[in-house]
């Protein structure tokens, strides 16, 4: 198998955190890496806590105005259910804080 800078063995994956102070561009980073894996085209999904409805209930938006569509879900495990249906894909979260305090209710 050749190298190259994100080689894995398959079935594999990682986690990246975007995390910063409030107001630092961490929803603005989450879209510019959703915009850019898109353009890659690879298959990717972005996931929003229901009870996360600041600025819209069906889409993740910046303080910008930036804003993209997401799968609006209740709980963690609901994210699991949905990544096993499709392979290969690419999951970006936001808010995690939001879905973890509503699936400790």
């Amino acid at each position: 198998m050749e190298a190259t800078l994100h080689s894995s063995p398959k079935n594999t994956g990682w986690i990246e955190v975007v995390a910063g102070c409030m107001f630092s561009g961490k929803t603005e980073e989450l879209i510019r890496r959703m915009r850019r894996a898109q353009i890659a085209r690879q298959k990717v999904v972005i996931f929003k806590p229901r009870i996360d409805n600041r600025y819209s209930s069906s889409h993740i938006v910046s303080h910008s105005e930036q804003s993209l569509i997401s799968t609006v879900v209740d709980s963690p495990s609901e994210i699991l259910e949905l990544a096993k249906a499709s392979f290969s894909v690419q999951i970006l979260l936001t808010s995690a804080s939001n879905l973890q305090t509503k699936a400790n209710v």
